[in-house]
């Protein structure tokens, strides 16, 4: 039985190795041998080192990874399939480079490959995993902090409004003042009512008197607004290592959200947008006249993203096609 066993492991392991022999690319596989040696751009170390939290610094530890596996993923991944190993046999041989770690220079080359190709590929997942948990992170508490600072300030402003009602007396008695003179251009009657308010409080006394309010989604917008490094540093950096599969009631989504990060990558910032997925009362924040406001799109459509994974759309390749529910967001949160 033994000898059996062993005959069988030796045919199975010679077949592997010339699988791999015959389906690797030259370039694959001189940058793997490179990169056991070390001198690869990046070292195994930093395979290593996986996120150990949302913040950016550690995101940044798995968008330097996913920078350096992503070219390679395909091809890997089409080894991999046409070696046809269990997911248990897989998770074995990438677990040898953990056993191994710089040691791994010393296994013989065919060994190598077969470890390293199944580490890749076991590392590009939860590498997307962790992108993808720190960009939904992400969004969710900025979308809190933006309510959060929109109700403040609408409180804040209807009180300085009350407090300001005396000063825009002062404004309303402009028209009635004999003193001015009526070819004095507007222009200049304007300026003398500035200097006592600016516009934005004449405008907050104006809401207050007719007992209207500013609409709460303008502070959220203004807060979005703020955070503009945040949004270019952080956040776009980890949406453009993402990809979306819709169902029938995201394909508009999915496929501007495609469109987006295409632009992205090539142009910086957002230059096409279907209007017809735009909520109507929002257009009047992210188009003025038209003309689009590429950052505040931009902070629109990922803000969509959460509330739409829960069977509508899809994060591809992230817990095997599974939507992200709100439970397994919580219990990483912490993490």
């Amino acid at each position: 039985m033994q000898k059996l066993i062993s005959n069988v492991i030796q045919v199975e392991r010679e077949r592997i190795e010339l699988q791999i022999d015959s389906l690797i690319s030259t370039t694959l596989k001189n940058e793997l041998i490179t990169f056991t040696s070390g001198e690869a751009q990046l070292k195994l170390s930093h395979l290593w080192q996986s996120a150990k939290s949302f913040s950016a610094n550690e995101l940044a530890k798995e968008l330097r990874v996913h920078e350096y596996i992503f070219p390679k993923i395909k091809e890997v991944g089409d080894i991999i399939k046409a070696l046809m190993l269990s997911p248990k046999n897989q998770q074995h041989f990438s677990s040898m480079i953990d056993y191994y770690k710089s040691k791994i220079k010393r296994v013989n080359q065919s060994q190598k490959l077969l470890y390293l190709l199944c580490y890749f590929q076991q590392r590009s997942e939860s590498n997307l995993e962790r992108i993808a948990d720190g960009f939904i992170y992400h969004l969710r508490k900025l979308k809190e902090k933006a309510n959060d600072y929109a109700k403040d300030m609408a409180f804040k402003d209807w009180q300085k409004a009350a407090a300001n009602v005396d000063k825009a007396a002062d404004i309303l008695h402009l028209f009635v003042d004999d003193g001015i003179d009526y070819a004095l251009p507007f222009g200049k009657v304007k300026s003398r009512a500035n200097k006592m308010l600016n516009t934005h409080d004449i405008e907050s006394v104006y809401f207050y008197l007719k007992k209207q309010k500013r609409s709460v989604d303008e502070y959220a917008w203004e807060f979005y607004d703020q955070k503009k490094e945040f949004l270019t540093h952080t956040l776009r950096p980890l949406f453009l290592c993402l990809s979306f599969e819709p169902t029938t009631k995201t394909q508009a989504l999915a496929d501007q959200l495609h469109t987006m990060e295409e632009e992205l990558k090539i142009n910086g910032e957002i230059q096409t947008v279907d209007k017809r997925i735009i909520p109507k009362k929002q257009k009047s924040y992210l188009l003025d006249d038209d003309k689009l406001n590429p950052l505040r799109l931009e902070w629109h459509f990922y803000l969509q993203i959460p509330s739409k994974l829960n069977g509508r759309l899809y994060i591809k390749n992230v817990m095997k096609h599974r939507s992200l529910q709100d439970d397994w967001i919580s219990d990483h949160m912490d993490d």
